[in-house]
C-alpha cells in the first residue's frame, strides 16, 4: 500500500512476495534477506524514503524500485549472478546498482589486470592492447553510473557478486562516443543498467533517439573450433531483438553495448525502470510478465521472421527481419543494425 509505511522489526529471509510501501524502516539489529534464490522475480516498490538501520539484501532475480527520485535511500546489498562460464577466461559485462561501488571489492579474488572498461576516445599505449582491444584500459576505484564493465570470473560456473552502497535512483547520463563516419567498431560504448531493477529497452530507445542498437554478451559458451559463439551476442534496436522470444528488458547489474548514431549522452530515467521482471542478462520468453511504471508512447505493431545458421562446430548465427509502417528501403538506423562480426566463424 503506497500510503502506508512499513517497519520491520524482526529478521526475514525469503522468497517475500511482492509488496509497496511509502517508506520502510528496518530497525537495528534486524537483517531482510528479500532472496528467493531464483525461484520469483518479485519486487520492493518503494514510494517514499529507505531507513536502513539494519541490513536489506535483495536477491538476484528480485528488485528494488523507487519511484521518488529525490527520496533518502539507505545502504542495501544487491546480488547479481552472471550466466554460467564455462571456461576461466569467460567475460561478462556488469553495470552497478549502488552508488560509488568499488571495483576491488565487488570483484574480489578476481585478478585485477582482467576487469575492463572501454574508452573509444583514447587509445591504451600498453603493448599488450593492440588491434580491436586498443581502446581497452584496465579499470579500479569506483563503479561509475551507467558504465559498463568486463570481468573475468573466479574460475567456471555462475559468477555471484554484491554490490554494497546507497541504491542508484533518478536520472543518469553517460557521455557517449560517437564519431562521424566512423568503422562497424568505433561508436559501440560500453554503458550499463544503473538500477537495482531491470530496466525496459523500448523504453530506453524512446528517450535516446541517438542510440542506433544495443548488444548484450554473456559469454556463456565455451569456444567451439578457436571460435566463440556470435549467439552469446543479442543485437535490439527498435525492430526488436536478433533471437527470437527475447523479452525487451535489461536485468540489473548488466552492462551492454551502445551504438551511437549520433552525439550525446544514454539517459536513464525511473521511467525506464520494471516491476516483476528482473530475469538476469537475456532470457526466453517463458518468464514473468512485466509493468513499465511509465510507458512514453503505444505499442508498435511489429511483423517479423528469423533466420539462423548453424555450421558444423554447432557456432550459430541468427538475425531478424522485420516490416514496419515507419521503415524505408534505405538504411533506418532504429530499425536496421550494422552486423557486427565479432568472430570469422559462421555469420549471416
Amino acid at each position: 500500500d503506497q500510503t502506508r509505511s512499513t517497519i520491520f522489526v524482526s529478521s526475514f529471509s525469503g522468497a517475500g512476495p511482492t509488496f509497496t510501501a511509502r517508506n520502510i524502516t528496518i530497525e537495528p539489529g534486524v537483517d531482510i534477506v528479500f532472496d528467493s534464490n531464483g525461484a520469483t522475480a518479485n519486487t520492493i516498490v518503494l514510494y517514499g524514503d529507505l531507513i536502513v538501520d539494519g541490513s536489506l539484501t535483495i536477491g538476484d532475480t528480485e528488485s528494488l524500485v523507487t519511484i521518488d527520485p529525490n527520496a533518502s535511500l539507505g545502504v542495501i546489498t544487491k546480488i547479481e549472478n552472471s550466466q554460467p562460464h564455462a571456461d576461466e577466461f569467460d567475460i561478462t559485462y556488469w553495470s552497478s546498482p549502488v552508488v560509488a561501488a568499488q571495483i576491488s571489492t565487488v570483484f574480489a579474488g578476481v585478478d585485477p589486470n582482467r576487469i575492463f572498461e572501454l574508452n573509444p576516445a583514447e587509445e591504451n599505449l600498453d603493448p599488450g592492447f593492440e588491434g580491436e582491444y586498443i581502446h581497452w584500459f584496465v579499470a579500479s576505484g569506483s563503479m561509475e553510473a551507467a558504465r559498463g564493465y568486463a570481468a573475468q570470473g573466479i574460475g567456471t560456473g555462475v559468477q555471484v557478486l554484491n554490490f554494497t552502497g546507497i541504491p542508484h535512483n533518478g536520472n543518469y547520463a553517460e557521455e557517449l562516443f560517437y564519431e562521424a563516419g566512423g568503422t562497424s567498431f568505433d561508436n559501440f560504448n560500453l554503458i550499463g543498467n544503473p538500477y537495482p531493477s531491470a530496466i525496459n529497452i523500448d523504453a530506453f530507445f524512446q528517450v535516446n533517439d541517438n542510440v542506433g542498437q544495443i548488444q548484450l554478451w554473456t559469454h556463456a559458451n565455451a569456444a567451439v573450433g578457436g571460435e566463440y559463439d556470435f549467439a552469446d551476442y543479442v543485437t535490439y534496436n527498435a525492430s526488436g531483438g536478433s533471437e527470437d522470444g527475447v523479452l525487451p528488458n535489461i536485468g540489473s547489474g548488466q552492462g551492454f553495448m551502445a551504438e551511437a548514431i549520433g552525439p550525446g549522452q544514454a539517459n536513464f530515467t525511473n521511467a525506464q525502470r520494471l516491476i516483476d521482471q528482473n530475469t538476469q542478462f537475456f532470457k526466453s520468453a517463458n518468464s514473468k510478465k512485466g509493468e513499465v511504471l511509465a510507458k512514453a508512447g503505444s505499442e508498435v505493431e511489429r511483423d517479423r521472421f528469423w533466420v539462423k545458421v548453424t555450421d558444423q562446430y554447432g557456432l550459430q548465427d541468427q538475425i531478424l527481419i522485420g516490416f514496419f509502417d515507419k521503415a524505408t528501403d534505405d538504411f533506418d538506423p532504429r530499425y536496421d543494425a550494422r552486423y557486427v562480426n565479432y568472430h570469422k566463424g559462421v555469420n549471416l
